[in-house]
């Protein structure tokens, strides 16, 4: 007989008997008296079953935890705590007020429920119970009819269940089970005779202030219980399907909410995942991972994160490694396990495969941490194609917010990363035998920064139709080693469709142009890049159909050496170019290009102050002419430079902030007692295979992520009324005064043009009532050169 002491037990309980141990308790045995309590002490059990309890109206016999949370729980077919045959009885959690819930249920069988009463139990009352896990559902408060007649419904009636304040999760079915399934009788063979039986009822059932969450089956189930009370109840991402390898929980270091544990397809459809939880992806390898349908909400995300250790992703046929569809606000992060750099790693894909892609309209997503070490096609591809269905159109969707740092991509058979279409101005479709030109989705928020990109068929980075892109602090080696097309070996290049920034970035050994910008939409900020050994151009630029004509392109104190052909080659007519604090050395490397320092096509011009070409790098005062451009202290560079606070290039490549007068190319000079002696460390370290610049950064010299000494202040724009008819008001904020406005529709064509002027205004109202309605984007340049962008509904 299990271990039961009749005693006065604990005071604090007020406890007439303690329960030490696991078992079955009988009271035909124990005898225990209407109107006692029963104390359950604190600590783990694996089951324990009550039979036989009959306390009396008024005096039910309690059954309360003491000292602390009882657990109770066994992976075995019983239910983690069950009654049978009792009566006048009540089951709490409330005898110790740290914990809500006293009892928890945490583990059960496949088939087994959480808290079982049944065998003609009636009269019964429980609260701040928890199951935490069942192999059926939570609770099951039922006696099903048997050939027993006793058990018939014209024999037995449970009376009076309540069930309150308890919390039941995760369950593999329903969450409350409450009386019997059988609404219409079943058929049942007794002693050979076939005959229909009938379910007892429930009378006075009420269920309330219970919290109900991730259950496969429903929230709560009720039958033959008329006139049952089920009020003040939350249920949370109940009716799940469960899905083999996706489970509740997980490791509390990695503070999972969920835990995959095999790759395949996974549909939120089914799982029911809320904003705001994270989705521990075990340590191990994965042939594929596919997630559909995951959307968090503005500040919660949804996180995908490896835990355990490092994740790999990746099988030679024609899936993506990780692809997200349907998807928005989210982070995929290899941040789980301090130990590895890069948490998930993706190491092969089919040919024509990338390792990560986010497509099928996803939007507002984030990635870090996550190493590409193959790929078929693209390291990452980021975009959704405009097909036949409009909902893939440009004036029906947008991508927002889209951030990618630090991250490590490397051996691709396309580009290392491949974000938004590059057919601004639309692609050809047949649909319907009907052939028509659609327009690909923008990308509203675009960021990149911190990659290490290397070895990529393609390109290192290309983006495009991303009006406000951020692109900085990237490096990128070897990019174009083996391209698929003519023309797709460059750097970095920037696409049709796309303005903003783009600094910072360190781009060397490129079999074609360096950093390449096509098509654009103009107001393009592009400095303090480092451009070395390319086998074309340092940079070009053109403009094609789609640019946006009278926009700026400012080129600033980027450091070029050794190029093909030429340092800088423009065919951007139609725009206002300003090449200001740029050096440019060793230009026509390969003679035959007949390369020059800078070339203009297609009558191109630009505003040139303070830049400094030579044939030999060797003039420059660099500290290494091909690993290291900083500069020793007799360089022609330092404090030659002009004035470009206007453009905001506050600082250089390494953040340090060019407030005692601005120098050329992308580094200022610094005196640093310790500089030489780390340069040298690195310098003998090269010898070995090991780059310089990264051996510096390892040893927190130079950092391309160091924070500017000096930045400016975030301006914004206030756009209103939205939605409107008629009018629209446009104001700058932080006291600084509108240059010029241009507002586009959602096709990106230029709808208003306000001209420069030279009033210092920082509120404009603009007549909108001819234009048709719509989503509208507003550009307005600033006293500042900076281009801020707001947006705006016409009804």
């Amino acid at each position: 007989m299990p271990e039961v002491t009749f005693s006065q037990g604990s005071l604090a309980c007020t406890c007439d008997y303690t329960i030490t141990k696991g078992g079955v308790y009988s009271n035909t045995t124990l005898k225990v008296p209407p109107g006692k309590t029963v104390c359950i002490q604190a600590g783990h059990y694996d089951y324990l079953r009550f039979n036989g309890f009959v306390g009396a109206p008024g005096q039910p016999i309690r059954f309360v935890n003491c000292g602390g949370q009882v657990s109770v729980g066994i992976n075995a077919y019983y239910s983690g705590i069950q009654f049978n045959a009792s009566r006048y009885f009540v089951l709490s959690g409330s005898g110790d007020e740290t914990y809500p819930y006293g009892i928890k249920l945490d583990q059960s069988y496949s088939g087994a429920s959480g808290l079982s009463i049944g065998g003609l139990s009636s009269d019964c009352e429980v609260e701040r119970v928890e199951v935490a896990s069942a192999g059926f559902a939570g609770m099951m408060i039922k006696t099903d009819p048997t050939c027993e007649a006793g058990t018939w419904r014209e024999n037995f009636t449970m009376y009076t269940v309540k069930l309150h304040d308890n919390y039941i999760h995760d369950t593999s079915g329903p969450g409350m089970f409450l009386g019997s399934g059988y609404v219409n009788g079943v058929a049942l063979t007794c002693n050979g005779d076939s005959k229909t039986v009938y379910a007892s009822l429930i009378s006075g059932l009420e269920v309330y202030n219970n919290l109900i969450e991730q259950t496969t089956g429903a929230g709560y189930q009720v039958t033959n219980a008329p006139g049952a009370q089920i009020h003040d109840n939350t249920l949370l991402n109940t009716g799940k399907t469960s899905v083999s390898g996706f489970q509740t929980g997980g490791s509390p270091a990695c503070a999972c909410d969920y835990t995959i544990t095999k790759g395949g397809v996974y549909s939120n459809t089914t799982l029911k995942v809320p904003p705001g939880k994270t989705v521990c992806i075990q340590a191990g390898h994965y042939d594929y991972l596919r997630f559909n349908g995951f959307v968090g909400a503005p500040g919660q995300p949804i996180r995908f994160v490896n835990c355990g250790g490092q994740v790999s992703v990746g099988i030679n046929a024609y899936y993506s490694g990780i692809q997200f569809n349907a998807s928005r606000y989210f982070v995929l992060s290899g941040s789980g396990d301090e130990t590895y750099p890069y948490g998930i790693k993706l190491d092969q894909s089919y040919s024509g495969a990338s390792g990560l892609s986010i497509g099928g309209l996803s939007s507002d997503c984030e990635v870090e941490r996550v190493e590409v070490a193959s790929a078929g096609f693209a390291g990452m591809m980021i975009k959704t194609d405009p097909t036949c269905e409009a909902g893939t159109w440009r004036e029906n969707f947008t991508m927002y917010t889209v951030k990618l740092h630090d991250n490590y991509i490397h051996d691709t058979g396309g580009e290392g990363l491949y974000i938004g279409n590059s057919f601004y101005n639309g692609v050809p479709v047949n649909c319907n035998g009907v052939s028509k030109i659609v327009y690909p989705h923008l990308i509203q928020g675009l960021e990149v920064y911190n990659n290490r990109v290397e070895r990529t068929g393609a390109e290192g980075i290309q983006y495009g139709c991303s009006p406000d892109a951020q692109v900085h602090n990237n490096t990128i080696q070897y990019a174009g080693i083996s391209p698929f097309a003519n023309f797709q070996n460059n750097g970095l290049q920037i696409s049709s469709g796309s303005g903003g920034i783009c600094y910072s970035n360190i781009i060397r050994h490129v079999a074609g142009t360096g950093l390449i910008v096509i098509g654009h939409l103009g107001n393009n900020r592009i400095y303090n890049n480092v451009i070395y050994d390319a086998g074309q151009d340092g940079i070009f630029c053109d403009d094609r159909p789609g640019s946006q004509p009278n926009t700026y392109m400012g080129f600033l104190n980027n450091t070029i050496t050794k190029t093909g052909r030429d340092g800088m080659r423009l065919y951007n007519e139609i725009n206002a170019n300003t090449i200001s604090n740029n050096v440019i050395t060793q230009m026509n490397a390969t003679p035959s290009l007949n390369g020059k320092a800078f070339v203009f096509q297609q009558g191109a011009t630009a505003s040139m102050s303070s830049n400094f070409t030579a044939v030999s790098s060797a003039s420059a005062g660099f500290i290494n002419d091909s690993t290291d451009f900083r500069l020793v202290a007799s360089s022609p560079l330092i404090n030659t430079g002009s004035d470009v606070s206007f453009w905001e290039v506050a600082a250089d490549i390494n953040g340090i902030a060019w407030a005692d007068g601005y120098g050329i190319g992308a580094y200022k000079f610094r005196l640093a007692s310790s500089a030489s002696s780390v340069h040298e460390s690195a310098q003998a370290r090269s010898g070995q295979g090991a780059d310089p610049e990264t051996l510096l950064a390892e040893r927190g010299f130079y950092s391309p992520a160091e924070p500017p000494a000096t930045s400016f202040a975030v301006l914004s724009i206030s756009v209103y009324p939205s939605p409107s008819s008629d009018l629209v008001t446009l104001r700058l904020s932080q006291g600084h005064f509108i240059r010029k406005v241009l507002i586009y529709n959602e096709m990106g064509q230029k709808v208003i043009s306000q001209p420069s002027t030279s009033q210092r205004i920082d509120v404009l109202t603009f007549t909108i009532g001819y234009l048709p309605a719509g989503n509208y984007f507003v550009d307005i340049l600033t006293s500042l050169r900076q281009t801020v962008r707001g947006r705006f509904v016409k009804q």
